[in-house]
């Protein structure tokens, strides 16, 4: 019996998470056997080139995922501090496995309907969500302060505590006219002021948890620099944990304490926020430091070797490791041993340090 607390738990716990997406099989996973986990107070940040699988795997967790068959196995565990825990796929039993192959067992629709209703009671109160592109996310027809009063229709307040609230938030996220945001329409925003009032009401509800999805995604170099500083203040204050997604690993090695590197729907590395984004740092996966030397991190006038942008083996293709079309140590400095290991063997997380694994098998020997 576990007598733990939920305080002294990770506030989220991912075990080997597939998601499926297709209507024929073999399916493609954008997600494959995930795992990881989200202390109390830390931040995440979820990184990797587009259609990577990060904002599919964010969503799935948050229970908000919308492709078919969607979650076909795995665990996901939230333990919020009033000892409140969700398990989101506890007794999942979708799928039947012949020859290798998952096969659908019920119906997708009722059990996605029934998931949502679990979440309708977590969303708000204890999960904060910030979407990308933050004037679509907002009502065109409504104000505001109407949206975001609305958003509190979940707390026991009087239209005015409503109303205050709103104010002391829409201060909170540095916005200099509350009374005039307050009362302007979306369209009025600029993308600044509509990113500023998304993660305001994203907070809206004093979550526990958070997950942003490219929070400085279309804004420019100042308004980036002022997002920071901004979610820093919020994590000072509000000693959140949650998730930050994004394709900008300058951004994320300023906002987060961790950082998981995902490609091809798997994770290949994850470890703590400083060392990952550290170029001097050379025990990394080969695709961490191939988007390192990409992104602004990189003040190198020279560069050395990095993968190219093939793409990656998808699952079920073969059972060896899914990144060596592109990997620079597969494809230079391998010995013939290590490559048919590379070419035979799914790599698992080898553990480089303390809270650092990588997927990769040049690691091994090492340890």
């Amino acid at each position: 019996m576990n007598s733990k607390s939920n305080k002294e738990k990770p506030i989220l716990e991912v075990k080997k998470l597939r998601i499926g997406l297709g209507r024929t099989f073999p399916l493609f996973y954008p997600s494959y056997e995930t795992e990881f986990s989200i202390e109390r107070n830390t931040i995440l940040g979820i990184v990797g080139e587009s259609g990577s699988g990060k904002t599919l795997t964010s969503m799935a967790i948050l229970g908000i995922h919308e492709v078919y068959p969607g979650i076909l196995q795995g665990e996901i565990n939230y333990h919020f501090s009033s000892n409140v825990s969700v398990r989101l796929l506890e007794r999942l039993a979708l799928f039947k496995n012949v020859n290798g192959s998952l096969y659908p067992q019920v119906r997708f629709k009722a059990w996605r309907n029934n998931v949502e209703q679990l979440m309708r009671k977590i969303w708000g109160k204890y999960i904060g969500i910030v979407f990308q592109d933050s004037v679509q996310s907002l009502n065109p027809f409504l104000s505001v302060g109407s949206q975001m009063m609305d958003a509190l229709t979940i707390q026991d307040l009087s239209e005015e505590e409503k109303y205050d609230r709103v104010m002391e938030l829409l201060k909170e996220v540095n916005l200099r006219n509350p009374q005039a945001v307050f009362k302007s329409f979306p369209h009025e925003l600029s993308g600044g002021m509509a990113q500023r009032v998304m993660i305001a009401m994203g907070i809206i509800g004093n979550p526990e948890f958070v997950m942003l999805d490219e929070p400085t995604i279309g804004l420019d170099v100042t308004l980036q620099a002022a997002i920071t500083d901004l979610l820093l203040n919020i994590w000072e204050k509000r000693r959140l944990s949650g998730i930050i997604i994004s394709h900008d690993l300058k951004f994320i090695s300023r906002v987060t304490q961790k950082i998981m590197v995902m490609l091809g729907g798997e994770v290949w590395e994850i470890g703590p926020a400083h060392v990952l984004t550290d170029l001097k740092e050379e025990r990394k996966h080969p695709y961490t430091k191939y988007l390192l030397l990409k992104s602004d991190l990189n003040r190198q006038v020279e560069t050395v070797e990095t993968g190219t942008d093939v793409p990656v083996l998808q699952h079920g293709s073969d059972r060896g490791c899914h990144y060596r079309t592109r990997c620079v140590f597969y494809n230079k400095y391998a010995n013939p041993q290590l490559k048919k290991k590379c070419e035979t063997q799914r790599p698992p997380m080898i553990q480089v340090a303390d809270n650092h694994s990588v997927r990769c098998w040049q690691f091994e020997q090492e340890n």
